[in-house]
Parts: C-alpha cells; sequence; structure tokens
C-alpha cells in the first residue's frame, strides 16, 4: 500500500505550470485567428505558415498532415523545447544531471509511436517536464493487466447477441455498459473517466456507448482489444433491460437478471446515493454486468469507499489519479490530434510562457455574452498575479530604440490562447494590449481557435472544444471560469493548478469587493455534488483511510459544497474545508 505522506501547508497565489522556456523557438508563426473562427478551424491541412529564422525566411508547407509528418514535428518539438530542459528550472537545484536529461528525451523522441493513436505517445513531446507525468509503477502494472484482460473478455464477442441472449453465461467476466451522459463535453469527459476508474478497482469490462461523439473524438485506449460497442448495438433494451437500484436493493441484488442500473446524475434518488456506501458493493460484486450514465465527476467520492480506495490508491498520487487516467483515456483521435499539433506550432511554440484563458458564464441566461465586469476581473486577475504585465500610459523609448536594434529577439514573448463562446474577451485584450505599452517590453500574442456563440452539443462544436481542452492544457499559466468542466480537462490533463476566475454576479455598486479570481488547492477536477448517502456503521473504512481523507481531500476553491483531491495539504486555506465538514453540512 502506498504509505501516506506528511500532510503540509498548501501554497496560494496564481501558479507556473512548469518551468519557462529561456530561449525562444526559432520559428515565430505569425498565425491570428480569422473572422471565420466560427468554424473552429484558424489552420486548415493546406495553409502556408510564414515564420522567419534570423533573416531567412522559411515558407512551412502542410499540404498533408499523415502520421510521418505529425511525427516529425513531434520530435522537432522535443527537441526544441525538452533539449534546454537542464537550464530552465527558474533556478532551482537540478534533480538529475544533463547527462540522465539527455538520456530521457533521447528516449521520447525515438520511442515507437502507435500509428492507430499518434496522442499516445507524443503528447509528451510538447510538454515543458514531461517526466513529471511518469506513472508509478503500480500503475503500469495494472493497467497492463487490465488491457490483458479486457483483450480476453472482449474477443470475438457478437455484443448484441450476448446482451440479448447470453447475459447469465458470461461467467467469467464481469461488465460495465457506459452511456454518454448529458451535459456539455466536459461532463461527459469527467463522468467516462469516473467510470473507468471504478471499473479499474473492481474488474469490470468498461463497454462504451458509440452512438454519439466519444467514438469520433477519443482513440481507443486498449491496443488490441476495443471498448466501444458496435452502432447497431440494442442500446434502447439498457434502462429497459437493467433493475434499477431500488429494486436490486429490496432484492439483496439477486433475482435482477444479471444486470443493474447506476443513475449517477447530480441529482440522484435514495437509492442511487447507495453506490456511494461501502456496503453495497458487496451487492454489486454478483452482478454480472452493470450500466452507467452520468454527468458528474466521482472521482474523488469513490476514493472515499474504503475498498475503491484500497485497489485505486496504491497506484497513483492523489494530486494525479485524474491526470494519468486522462493520459490513457482522453487522447484524441488522429484527425483531431494533427489539429492540435497544427494549432501548438502556430500558436504557443516558441514562446517563453504559455498563459490559457478560458471564459465560461454559468448560470447566465446567455452562456456566450459579454460581461464587462468579467473582462475587468480577467485583466485584474492576469496582471495582479504577473502573468501578464501592466500597462503604461506613455511610450518608453527605450523599448523603442532597443526593437529598432534587435528586433523582438531576446524579449520575452508571452502566448495568450483565449476559449470562449465570446468572442470580444479575445478582441478586447488584443487591442487592449496592441495599442498600449506594457511596462516590461514585453512580446505578446493573443489567439483564439473558434467563438462559436452558443452552446449547442453538436459534433462540431464537440471537436473543436477538446482541440481546445487539449492546446489549455499545454500552459505554463491556467485561468478557468470557476464550477466550469470545460476548464477542468486541461488542467488535469496538463496537471496544472490553475486560478479560479470569478464569473458570479454581483449587486450594482459591490463590483469593487468581489475578488477577481481565486488560487486553486489542486490539478485535480472539482467533484460538484459528493453524495452524502446515510451507510451502514461498518462501512466508514480503517484509521489509514480516514486519515487519507483528512490529508488528501478538500472542499473545492469553486464550488462550496464540491470535493476535490489535493497532494499533500496539512491545514486547508480559509476556502477549503475538511472533507467532514463538508459531508456533514
Amino acid at each position: 500500500m502506498q504509505e501516506l505522506s506528511t500532510c503540509r501547508k498548501s501554497q496560494g497565489g496564481m501558479r507556473m505550470n512548469t518551468r519557462l522556456l529561456s530561449s525562444e523557438f526559432p520559428i515565430h508563426f505569425q498565425a491570428e485567428m480569422t473572422k471565420d473562427g466560427a468554424k473552429g478551424v484558424s489552420l486548415p491541412g493546406n495553409a502556408i505558415l510564414l515564420g522567419t529564422l534570423g533573416t531567412v525566411v522559411i515558407f512551412v508547407c502542410l499540404f498533408a498532415m499523415d502520421v510521418e509528418t505529425v511525427i516529425g514535428w513531434a520530435k522537432y518539438s522535443s527537441q526544441k523545447a525538452v533539449a534546454d530542459i537542464s537550464s530552465i528550472r527558474n533556478n532551482q537545484p537540478e534533480k538529475s544531471s544533463s547527462e540522465s536529461a539527455s538520456v530521457r528525451r533521447d528516449a521520447l523522441v525515438n520511442i515507437t509511436h502507435d500509428p492507430t493513436c499518434l496522442a499516445r505517445t507524443q503528447h509528451l513531446l510538447y510538454r515543458r517536464d514531461p517526466e513529471r507525468f511518469q506513472p508509478l509503477p503500480e500503475f503500469d502494472k495494472a493497467w497492463d493487466r487490465y488491457v490483458a484482460m479486457h483483450q480476453s473478455c472482449t474477443q470475438g464477442k457478437n455484443w448484441t447477441q450476448v446482451f440479448l441472449h447470453e447475459r447469465n453465461m458470461t461467467v467469467d467476466c464481469n461488465y460495465m455498459i457506459v452511456m454518454e451522459g448529458s451535459g456539455g463535453l466536459g461532463n461527459k469527459l469527467l463522468s467516462l473517466t469516473s467510470a473507468f476508474a471504478y471499473a479499474l478497482a473492481t474488474d469490470r469490462i468498461v463497454l462504451v456507448e458509440s452512438r454519439k461523439h466519444f467514438k469520433d473524438l477519443l482513440c481507443d485506449p486498449f491496443p488490441g482489444s476495443s471498448w466501444y460497442l458496435p452502432e447497431g448495438f440494442p442500446y434502447d433494451n439498457v434502462w429497459g433491460n437493467a433493475t434499477r437500484m431500488n429494486v436490486a436493493i429490496s432484492k439483496n441484488f439477486t433475482d435482477v437478471d444479471n444486470f443493474v442500473r447506476l443513475s449517477l446524475d447530480h441529482i440522484q434518488t435514495w437509492a442511487d446515493g447507495q453506490f456511494f456506501c461501502d456496503h453495497t458493493h458487496n451487492g454489486l460484486a454478483k452482478v454480472r454486468w452493470l450500466a452507467w450514465t452520468s454527468n458528474q465527476y466521482f472521482i474523488t467520492r469513490l476514493l472515499m469507499i474504503p475498498r475503491v480506495w484500497e485497489r485505486l490508491n496504491p497506484l497513483a498520487k492523489p494530486g494525479q489519479i485524474f491526470t494519468i487516467l486522462s493520459h490513457k483515456l482522453l487522447l484524441p483521435n488522429n484527425k483531431l490530434w494533427a489539429h492540435v499539433v497544427r494549432l501548438y506550432f502556430a500558436y504557443l511554440a516558441g514562446s517563453s510562457r504559455r498563459v490559457g484563458v478560458q471564459v465560461r458564464l454559468h448560470g447566465r441566461p446567455n452562456l456566450a455574452e459579454f460581461d464587462p465586469v468579467v473582462y475587468d476581473r480577467i485583466l485584474d486577475c492576469l496582471q495582479t498575479n504577473r502573468a501578464l504585465p501592466k500597462l503604461r500610459e506613455e511610450e518608453d523609448v527605450s523599448d523603442l530604440m532597443s526593437f529598432a536594434r534587435n528586433g523582438y529577439e531576446g524579449s520575452t514573448e508571452i502566448s495568450v490562447l483565449v476559449t470562449s463562446l465570446q468572442l470580444r474577451y479575445y478582441d478586447e485584450m488584443k487591442d487592449l494590449y496592441v495599442n498600449r505599452p506594457n511596462v516590461n517590453g514585453t512580446v505578446i500574442r493573443f489567439h483564439m481557435v473558434s467563438h462559436l456563440d452558443r452552446q449547442d452539443g453538436s459534433m462540431h462544436q464537440s471537436e473543436t472544444a477538446f482541440v481546445e481542452m487539449w492546446l489549455l492544457s499545454f500552459s505554463d499559466v491556467l485561468l478557468i471560469s470557476r464550477y466550469s468542466t470545460f476548464g477542468y480537462i486541461p488542467q488535469g490533463i496538463g496537471g496544472i493548478i490553475p486560478s479560479h476566475l470569478n464569473t458570479q454576479t454581483v449587486p450594482p455598486g459591490q463590483e469593487n469587493n468581489a475578488s477577481s479570481c481565486h488560487p486553486g488547492i489542486s490539478t485535480q477536477p472539482c467533484t460538484h455534488f459528493p453524495q452524502k448517502p446515510r451507510c451502514d456503521p461498518g462501512s466508514t473504512g480503517n484509521e489509514s483511510h480516514r486519515e487519507w481523507m483528512r490529508c488528501h481531500v478538500r472542499e473545492c476553491v469553486d464550488h462550496e459544497g464540491g470535493l476535490q483531491l489535493v497532494q499533500e495539504s496539512e491545514q486547508p486555506n480559509e476556502s477549503a474545508r475538511l472533507w467532514g465538514d463538508v459531508l456533514q453540512s
């Protein structure tokens, strides 16, 4: 079992995700978002990008982003961005020699890439410090075991035949059908990851609905087998055939036709809430088939179930479990990964600092409206926390002389990626920094992939959102809207402790009393609605489990009553109550 770490106090303030590069990328792309950004494609596959390398003009043509092209670009990015790892730790002591860093870099660059899912290995080549994403050996063993089990339990199956006529005959394997839930893409991806975490802890084979968006967004995570059910699968029979939890509990999980449904949305019945009691899993273990639907992230709450904790806790540090799982499960398919790569080189590559800003106004009639108060908070948060320099009223002649002599070579370059349904947040920030000098003479570039004006749940919007999530995951500084599941995805994938933008409305005249943003306490998503069922007295776990929860479970900064995993914390900050206080309130 993983040893309990000593609880230590969390530090506040906006955080840099990774070490900043001290040298610029040699190709400075001059790409800007077109006014046709609503199409979500700023750089089509046949675009010609203009950049400079010293005084030499280079034309980069991407007429076909095939497998070899993407691999080549990944290697190039690694060689330029990872090569300086030993010199960009912000003057912190080195953890390893430059020789060992070179060995790690060569291993990443020369790794054998899976042509069916290039993102599986390549995404690490675009990160500042890929070594910090290395899973624990225990996770690698558990993953390999699960992959082998998935292959063994899915090979040669006619799923329609098995589901309709042979459910009671699947004596060697337990299954769980994951239905794509409601809500936006962030909710769906968080629910999918939660479902897999539960399946990993209970040795269940995950089978995923293929009718909606998942299949067109994600790589298949298991080499040699697929977790997708066929499109012709009788999905409409899933809820009709599955036994509800209240009936299953009343029958002590016997005589339920080996099929029980788990409805784990934000609002649950008493019976569905019993899923989060340890004793309920004695009965669920008897059931060969489960059906899961949810619009929530529940990994935090799952780890508060003693038997689930015993299986999952040794596999990953508390502040990494979603990150590690997302690198296995939430990988974009090759088509979307090629789009991510193009936009990465156009917008982010070579910048000394990558700043991600995600704006979503929850609880408003119009999610895409422009709120000038929120805009002011964005600027205040970024400038106060020194993610962006403040502005001056007048030009500094010395800056102009320096630019005349050296261009912008040698000056810090910041790339700001804005993601929002509303174009105006991007336009206002870009125009502000173009029209006024900043105090540092910093070169700042603003970019936006799309502005779709509304959330419609279309396939195109899901593809665009997923690309934006992955681009944001490469940020050094990340500002996300409070309560936003969209923002939790890049936060978790990138292992970033973000700041949470205050998007709440306030009464007129009190705007100046509200904080612009709040420093995050974890890289992990928030469980918005942790269920508080009445469980049997014997379901509370042992002292080791309770101590682990005291150290690693806190109230979310951006949602009162929500729960979040933290890596190490001795004392909660003022807005982070202990887990017991939250569940008892």
